[in-house]
């Protein structure tokens, strides 16, 4: 119950995290307000593969580990709560979308400077078109109010799908597994349909914001 719950208040589409282990760990983000990282970090930097990428030192790695579980304990406790009000949910995704920035700005403040700014990179690397929700990839590209209004809507349509997709699985039509399976497969699509509104020159840029993958330097 308590994880259909949980399933049900994460209203972003799950982020497939193809080329690293975190494919394994569907990170969810919760609907609220822009965010300037669209997954989630503590689930990212947790992976076997950026935490070698990033040379995270042991230290650094346990801090990781304890944001992580911090927060996933305190989304579930939330959840738990059962909200079953519209108004109730939405604002208990208020508060999960909260959990999630703190959570972020916790795990940004163990890494130093250049693992950052390299887990920036590794974040375009892995979300792809989805960082056009970020304000200031849409500020860096320079994108025009027809362009940005574009993304939100396909934003809302990814919202609506993801909501209609949770209420299958609280329903019991569909399993978890094929809950993140429909959901990974509608965030590829959606990066895809967004990437599509960028220029050549804005979609070469989004290419750059990515650096060079550790193993092709």
């Amino acid at each position: 119950m308590k994880t259909k719950l949980f399933a049900s208040l994460l209203a972003a589409a799950a982020i497939s995290t193809s080329g690293t282990r975190a494919a394994d760990c569907a990170c969810e983000t919760a609907r609220p307000g822009p965010s300037e990282h669209p997954g989630s970090l503590p689930v990212l930097l947790c992976t076997d593969a950026v935490s070698k990428e990033l040379k995270l030192t042991s230290a650094q790695a346990t801090s990781l580990g304890a944001i992580r579980s911090a927060f996933r304990s305190s989304a579930r406790r939330l959840t738990a709560q059962a909200p079953s009000t519209p108004a109730a949910r939405r604002a208990a995704a208020e508060k999960l979308a909260a959990l999630k920035s703190n959570a972020d700005a916790e795990a940004l403040a163990v890494l130093t400077p250049a693992q950052r700014s390299r887990i920036g990179q590794i974040e375009h690397r892995v979300l792809g078109g989805t960082m056009l929700l970020s304000p200031s990839v849409q500020k860096k590209l320079q994108l025009t109010p027809a362009q940005t209004a574009k993304i939100s809507a396909l934003k809302q349509s990814g919202e609506d799908f993801t909501a209609a997709v949770n209420k299958r699985f609280e329903n019991g039509e569909i399993s978890h597994h094929d809950r993140l399976a429909t959901l990974r497969a509608n965030r590829i699509k959606l990066a895809g349909a967004m990437t599509k509104i960028l220029s050549p020159a804005q979609r070469q840029t989004l290419k750059s914001l990515a650096g060079v993958p550790a193993a092709a330097k």
